[in-house]
Order: C-alpha cells, then sequence, then structure tokens
C-alpha cells in the first residue's frame, strides 16, 4: 500500500547572470508563455488533461480486543483505527499487488499484528475489515466497483459482514415498507454478496442468532437512492445485555434510533458542601452522595438527560441543573466539582471495552482551586518529569483524556503547565492489561490544597 501525492518536481539552477541579462530573458519568456496560453484553445493539436486511473482503500477495525490499530505499507503509515471505527482514505496504485502490515504500539515500540496483501482494480474503492482477536486476526475484502446506476433509478445495494468471533452465523433480516422483505445469512468472516433493494424511509434492520433469538435491532433509518452501504455486525461492551451492534462502516450514526441502553453513574467532588442528591429526569440517581464517591451506573434516556444536584435532603436548594445528550449504547460518568456556589460538571464516557495488550485509562481534572492548565506525567519509575514529556499538556479543568497504556508500573505526577513544578507526586500506579481504571484530579476534602488524585474501577 502506498501513498500518491501530488508533488511536482522543479528543476533548481545556479546558473548567474547579470541583472540586465536575466531582465531580458525573464522577459522573453513570459511573452513566449503568454502567446503559447493564448494559442492552445485553438491548437488541433492540443489535449485536453486525462483522467489518472485511482484506487483507494480504507481500513475498520473489528478486531474485538485491540488497541489502537496503525496500518503501514512499504515503510509509511498508512492510517490507524480504533475498535468499532473506520480509518481515512488511503490511494493505492491500480491493480498491483501491494503489501501491507497492521501494527500497534507496545512499550513504544511496533509490533507487528499481520500483514497482507491486497489488489485493487482501476477506480475500485476497498473496505478492508481487520477481523478476529489479537491472537488471530484477518481481514475481509469488500469491494465497491464505481456506481453504475441508472439514471433516476431508486435502488440501493447493501452489504453486510458478520465479524463477532463468537457467532458462526447470523442472519440480518431487512424490512423495507417499499419492498419485499429480505433475509440474509451472515457466515463468520465472509462478505454477503451485494443486496439490491428499493431506497425508503423508516426501514429496519434485525439481527438474529442460528436459534432465532434477536440479537441487534436498529430501529427506523431511512436509506438513500443510489448509494452503496456496508454494515458489519461487531462485539458490543455497552451496557445491557446485548453482545453485538450493527453498524455502518462510513456513517457511525447511521442507526439513531437503535434499541441499545444508556447507563450513568454519578461522581461528587464538590470539596466542601457535604452530601449530596443527584436526580437524572426526575428520579433518584444517588443520594447522600459524600465527597468522593461514586455511584452504581443506573439508567438513563438515549439523547437528552435532565441532571440536577441538590443539598442532601434538601430538593430546594438547587447547586446544579443541566442537560447532557448521551448517544445510544454507552457508559458514561457524570461528575461535579466546584467551591461554596461554584459548581460545575463534567460527563466522560467511559469504553469499558477490554483490550488484550493494553490497560485502559481515564483521565478528568475536576479541581477547581487548580483550575489553570496543569502537565499530567504518567511516566515509568525510571523516568522523571525533568527528563520527559507529559501525557497531557496543559489540561483544563473539567476535560477528559482517554487513552490507553502499556501495563506495567508508573509514577503519576502533575505540574503546573509548561514547568516542572510539581503540585502532586510522584504516586505509583499499577496497570494491568485488559483493564479499565478511572482517575480523577480534585481538591481536598474540604476544598483548596493540597490537589489529590481518586482512584477508581480497577485501581
Amino acid at each position: 500500500m502506498s501513498f500518491e501525492q501530488n508533488i511536482h518536481n522543479y528543476v533548481v539552477t545556479n546558473q548567474k547572470y547579470s541583472a540586465p541579462m536575466r531582465r531580458i530573458r525573464l522577459f522573453s519568456v513570459t511573452m513566449i508563455s503568454i502567446v503559447l496560453l493564448a494559442s492552445c484553445g485553438d491548437d488541433n493539436g492540443f489535449q485536453e488533461p486525462i483522467d489518472v486511473p485511482t484506487a483507494q482503500a480504507q481500513f475498520f477495525n473489528a478486531v474485538v480486543d485491540s488497541p489502537n490499530l496503525r496500518i503501514t505499507g512499504e515503510g509509511s503509515l498508512a492510517a490507524q483505527t480504533s475498535y468499532g471505527s473506520v480509518s481515512t482514505i488511503v490511494r493505492a496504485i491500480p491493480q498491483a499487488d501491494r503489501q501491507y502490515q497492521v501494527n500497534y504500539l507496545l512499550d513504544n515500540n511496533e509490533v507487528n499484528l499481520f500483514s497482507s496483501v491486497t489488489q485493487i482494480d482501476i477506480n475500485n474503492f476497498q473496505t478492508i475489515v481487520l477481523t478476529g482477536t489479537m491472537a488471530a486476526a484477518a481481514p475481509v475484502v469488500i469491494n465497491t466497483p464505481p456506481f453504475d446506476f441508472a439514471e433516476g433509478s431508486t435502488e440501493a445495494r447493501l452489504t453486510f459482514l458478520n465479524a463477532s468471533p463468537g457467532l458462526d452465523t447470523a442472519t440480518v433480516t431487512l424490512k423495507n415498507p417499499n419492498a419485499e422483505n429480505q433475509t440474509i445469512t451472515m457466515p463468520y468472516a465472509v462478505a454477503t454478496d451485494k443486496i439490491t433493494t428499493t431506497a425508503s424511509e423508516n426501514m429496519t434492520l434485525e439481527v438474529h442468532d442460528v436459534d432465532g433469538n434477536l440479537l441487534f435491532a436498529s430501529g427506523t433509518f431511512d436509506l438513500t437512492a443510489r448509494s452503496e452501504q456496508v454494515f458489519t455486525l461487531i462485539d458490543y461492551f455497552g451496557p445491557g445485555a446485548a453482545t453485538v451492534e450493527l453498524v455502518n462502516v462510513n456513517l457511525p450514526n447511521f442507526f439513531r434510533q437503535r434499541a441499545l441502553p444508556v447507563q450513568v453513574r454519578s461522581l461528587n467532588l464538590i470539596a466542601d458542601r457535604g452530601p449530596v442528591d443527584f436526580s437524572i429526569n426526575g428520579a433518584s440517581l444517588a443520594s447522600n452522595q459524600i465527597f468522593a464517591d461514586i455511584s452504581e451506573y443506573q439508567d438513563a434516556l438515549i439523547r437528552d438527560n435532565a441532571f440536577t444536584v441538590t443539598t442532601f435532603g434538601d430538593p430546594a436548594d438547587e447547586l446544579l441543573s443541566t442537560t447532557e445528550s448521551i448517544s445510544a449504547g454507552r457508559f458514561v460518568t457524570f461528575g461535579v466539582s466546584g467551591l461554596v456556589n461554584d459548581i460545575s460538571h463534567t460527563t466522560s464516557l467511559d469504553d469499558r471495552r477490554p483490550v488484550a495488550t493494553h490497560a485502559r485509562m481515564t483521565i478528568t481534572h475536576l479541581s477547581p482551586t487548580f483550575s489553570t492548565n496543569i502537565d499530567i506525567y504518567v511516566l515509568p519509575a525510571e523516568r522523571n518529569v525533568s527528563n520527559s514529556f507529559p501525557l497531557i499538556n496543559g489540561m483544563d479543568r473539567n476535560t477528559t483524556f482517554s487513552g490507553e497504556l502499556s501495563p506495567g508500573t508508573y509514577n503519576v505526577s502533575i505540574t503546573t503547565a509548561g514547568t516542572n513544578d510539581t503540585l502532586v507526586g510522584p504516586t505509583r500506579i499499577d496497570l494491568e492489561k485488559a483493564s479499565y481504571y478511572t482517575l480523577v484530579i480534585a481538591d481536598s476534602d474540604g476544598g483548596g490544597a493540597p490537589i489529590t488524585l481518586q482512584f477508581f474501577d480497577d485501581f
């Protein structure tokens, strides 16, 4: 796989001329160019620029326990993709075998997951779905030739792929109010033929296992005429009992009405107000929640949710009221912090999918006293802030960082942004692979310094 860049080759000479001679030559060249350009349109031998054959590809990561994956070709970084998302589009030389490698970073070293070869026909588009597990990963190629829909056609084409390692076979049923319903078999890691249907509003897709159990329901969606869509069945790690979800490779919010739940937990880091009560959509989320306490996850609504925080036992003493939009199938932490009457909040998404090779960590800044930018260092024992770069540079209050770290022992230090002036640390933490950690920066109980680190989840 290689990139084609629009780089023109220019020849630069060092030939020197006297100033008058340079002006004469420049004037002559300019006049000749004007004459040539003016005559091009009438020259019978002039030819319009021709189309250059192209080939394009994108990579979708369905490797169920993978970290962020990097796809390289001929030594260049071609693309990267996290689980359940698609890479940027890359170009390749058409009709030529191109080798590419799928890699990931571990302990700052590039590790190869697998290598493969692809060939893309002229003007074709290729979706390469990375399937399997970190112990056994492989690509599935879906080719999309240039569109050949007739003018005025109302047809659309769909391709389905079962990329869930736990399902040898599944079926997907397409229900179309303007055409015949279709049920398509999806063996594992084999793309279906292109399914033609009539574009329509209020279509639905349902996925069942071989015993007829409903695994996924899309809710209604609209399908545009003369379009091609690729849907991939992947493992699901959000709230509820579902184990898989069907995703549109190129449109992550395609199923806006899908039947997946939302769950929210509350985190109280208001340092000087005593316990508080949380409510969501008029119902209790947590009661008598003390400083630095985090609640259990509870059900919420897809999209708009009304959160209210009040003093414990006094619903009239409202400290905060806000509405937050949450996408389907998400775990969310709603955290509040502040001093006296300056109460603020942040909402963070909790991706709890285990990664076979890495630890996952979320860091949230909820310290009102140190609300100016801070730098966060997460360093191996042999490193310190004076000879290292921060993991997070210039972190603001009420912001969240999520990332993957190699398993091991680290020291966490926090400094004033851009300096080595340490506010807290070094504090030792131990991270294990396939685990999920939450670290929150907060005031001390009662408010103010010293800044503290609050540890949750797998710490």
